[in-house]
């Protein structure tokens, strides 16, 4: 493990440690194809690059003014939780044999992969963006932002609530469907 200006680097595959990182600066994570975790847990830091292929048993990200950007192939085990007050969630290729909560207070958020269990992301000012697959309950919320399903697959319930913006979809959904906006359209397709 190396750090260089706020680039922490894991170079030799790592089998079952716990990796905490905090601090206030911005922080990139390389990980090489082998590269298998028990936990990661980030607190307090800056922006957030998580790229490469990772396995895990959990991932904790709690973060004040931070944009996460999850780049690589993800394979969690357990549950995820992120968490950031003001920048945006960007989750690609991900696959969650438990539970995905994502939140921030006024970024965006985009998720793309397939979550074993439930699904929460929640966003006071910004876009929620999903697809892929989802075995249970799904629950979006943003406040002024737009919220847009593309090609989910969703084995629960689902449930979609905007303030102001319009809420878009297709996929198949197994479960109820609720969708509520105050001031958006609902567009449904196959």
């Amino acid at each position: 493990v190396s750090v260089e200006n706020g680039v922490l680097n894991i170079m030799e595959p790592v089998n079952k440690t716990q990796k905490t990182i905090s601090n206030n600066s911005m922080v990139s994570i390389y990980l090489s194809e082998t590269t298998e975790l028990k936990n990661i847990s980030v607190e307090d830091s800056g922006d957030l690059e998580l790229s490469g292929k990772l396995t895990l048993e959990t991932m904790t990200i709690d973060t004040a003014y931070s944009y996460i950007d999850i780049i690589g192939n993800l394979n969690v085990t357990s549950d995820v939780s992120v968490k950031t007050e003001l920048g945006d969630i960007n989750i690609e290729q991900l696959i969650c044999g438990g539970s995905l909560n994502l939140n921030t207070d006024s970024g965006d958020i985009e998720c793309f992969g397939k979550i074993q269990g439930d699904l929460s992301a929640e966003t006071g000012g910004g876009d929620i963006l999903v697809s892929g697959t989802v075995t249970g309950n799904t629950m979006l919320s943003t406040y002024l932002g737009f919220i847009e399903l593309d090609d989910i697959t969703c084995s629960g319930n689902l449930s979609m609530n905007t303030g102001s913006g319009d809420i878009e979809f297709s996929g198949n959904i197994v479960g109820s469907l609720t969708a509520e906006t105050e001031g958006g359209d609902i567009t449904a397709s196959d």
